[in-house]
C-alpha cells in the first residue's frame, strides 16, 4: 500500500538534500553517450512521463529527433532502431513490459541503450 501524501510531502526537504548530494556522474555519462543520434525514450505508467520529458528536453536542446513511446509501441515498431539511442525509464525494472523493451532495444542494433531505474 502506498504511503499517505502528507507523509511523503513531509520528507520533501530531506529528499531535496539527498538529491543535491547524489552522485550523478554515471547518469550524466550515460546521457552524453545518447547524444548525436535520434532518441527513442520508452516508459509506461508514471515512467512514461519521464520518457516524455526526456524526449522533449532532447528536442528542446537541439539534439535532434526524439520520440516517447510505450514498451508495447517499441515491441511493435515497424522501423529499425539501427543508429538510434534508446532511453528506458522504469520505477523498479521488474515489469515484464520493461524487460521486453530492454530485450527489443538490446537486439535491435540500437547504437546506445540507457536504462534509468528508480529503485534504490
Amino acid at each position: 500500500m502506498r504511503r499517505p501524501f502528507f507523509e511523503e510531502i513531509g520528507e520533501l526537504e530531506e529528499t531535496y538534500r539527498w538529491a543535491c548530494g547524489a552522485a550523478i556522474e554515471p547518469l550524466s555519462q550515460g546521457i552524453t553517450r545518447l547524444l548525436g543520434r535520434p532518441l527513442v525514450a520508452v516508459g509506461s505508467g508514471g515512467s512514461l512521463t519521464t520518457a516524455l520529458i526526456a524526449a522533449d528536453l532532447f528536442r528542446d536542446f537541439g539534439r535532434g529527433f526524439s520520440s516517447a513511446i510505450t514498451p508495447l509501441e517499441l515491441a511493435t515498431r515497424s522501423t529499425s532502431l539501427r543508429g538510434s539511442s534508446v532511453f528506458i525509464a522504469t520505477a523498479g525494472g521488474s515489469n515484464s513490459d520493461v524487460i521486453g523493451a530492454l530485450r527489443v532495444a538490446a537486439t535491435s542494433e540500437a547504437t546506445q541503450v540507457l536504462a534509468l531505474c528508480a529503485k534504490v
